[in-house]
């Protein structure tokens, strides 16, 4: 007889543990999700854009792109390298070329308003940083950072949209 008193009590501390845990697992699990949605791209995020890019590239194009990249580097191996690198003494001023902050009540990208200076360094966002990298790496007789020009490019070609600013 005891141990079945102590069995039903236990069913129904039991069933009363997982009703108040249902919604304490629910909004576990929710903020794992949000977490994992926060983090971006991600280096497979950009590895693919890059190859797809590298797919589609002109036997031309592809022979330029393959002079400035480094010895056993691809277009996807450095696609997350500009992530790295803004987070480096010597690559904290590119932080700000890594988005766009469109204004939110604007509802439109004008070069002029959004692309504005930070800090000092002007026009710092990844519109200003794809027009600047990419004359670099056209330019055939630009010095050895060209191959730093292409990795960046690459990064801010395959940046994610940010939320707009808050005025």
């Amino acid at each position: 007889f005891f141990f079945e008193i102590s069995s039903c009590l236990s069913c129904l501390f039991l069933q009363d543990f997982i009703i108040i845990m249902k919604p304490l697992l629910f909004c576990v699990f929710a903020a794992v999700l949000c977490v994992v949605q926060v983090s971006g791209w991600g280096h497979a995020g950009h590895a693919t854009i890059a190859q797809l890019a590298h797919n589609m590239l002109t036997p031309q194009a592809l022979e330029m792109v393959n002079g400035q990249l480094g010895p056993g580097q691809t277009m996807p191996s450095i696609s997350s390298w500009p992530d790295q690198y803004c987070h480096t003494e010597e690559g904290s001023w590119s932080s700000c070329l890594h988005f766009i902050n469109v204004q939110q009540k604007e509802h439109l990208y004008l070069y002029a308003h959004d692309c504005v200076a930070v800090d000092d360094v002007s026009n710092c966002c990844a519109a200003a940083a794809i027009l600047n990298f990419t004359q670099q790496v056209s330019d055939i007789y630009e010095s050895q950072q060209d191959g730093g020009a292409l990795q960046l490019i690459h990064k801010f070609l395959n940046t994610k949209p940010q939320q707009p600013q808050q005025p």
